[in-house]
């Protein structure tokens, strides 16, 4: 089985940086230096890389990770009081996650405006199956939770016609409904969402016996 990987040097851009700042789930308005700053920290630990294997049967078997380091600096701010900065540095990751999907989406791409459709499993033996096939340095406890924790496991697969729109791919299949980044009509549909393994790895929701276990 053919594996490759990528370790691309990441970016945010200064709307992405508005974006965190201005998300209403923080309890107190900050500053946009406040978010350059924790930035300028982040960036300095990332370890961003993708494992995935070329097509096999269709689809892309894909895990994409920011690193241990990441995964350091966040408890390091949470362990100093730094909480706020915590929390900034938690979005900021899930904005690095998705520039690191969309990393994979343009490297897998051969015809111009293909566009793809995403699969989070939930299944451990799904997801140690596809770390196995990938040979991603990520680990995984007993209760299928990846280590780094700033790590997703997923497929791709290819869907035809022009690229998807702002609604298609892995946001179509997102079940974070408090999510800053979802449209209101999403987050107005009650009982719509649900939470994939994938996603509570990504935005923090996993249960909290599940988080005591690592």
């Amino acid at each position: 089985m053919i594996r490759k990987v990528i370790r691309p040097i990441l970016a945010v851009t200064r709307d992405d940086l508005l974006k965190v700042q201005q998300q209403p789930d923080f309890l107190q308005q900050i500053s946009l230096r406040q978010v350059e700053k924790v930035w300028q920290e982040l960036q300095k630990v990332l370890q961003a890389v993708i494992f995935y294997t070329p097509f096999e049967d269709e689809h892309i078997e894909a895990c994409a990770s920011l690193g241990q380091m990441t995964d350091d600096y966040l408890a390091q701010l949470q362990a100093s009081g730094r909480l706020l900065d915590a929390l900034v540095a938690d979005r900021l990751c899930m904005q690095l996650l998705l520039k690191l999907y969309q990393v994979l989406e343009d490297a897998a791409v051969i015809t111009p405006g293909k566009s793809f459709s995403y699969a989070f499993p939930e299944d451990p033996e799904v997801i140690g199956s596809i770390l196995e096939h990938t040979g991603a340095d990520i680990k995984q406890k007993e209760s299928g939770l990846m280590v780094p924790l700033k790590s997703a496991a997923y497929l791709l697969y290819p869907v035809s016609g022009q690229a998807a729109d702002s609604c298609g791919g892995i946001c179509a299949s997102c079940g974070n409904e408090n999510c800053p980044y979802a449209n209101k009509e999403k987050r107005e549909q009650k009982g719509a969402f649900r939470y994939s393994y994938g996603y509570q790895q990504i935005f923090g929701t996993m249960p909290k016996d599940e988080k005591e276990q690592t």
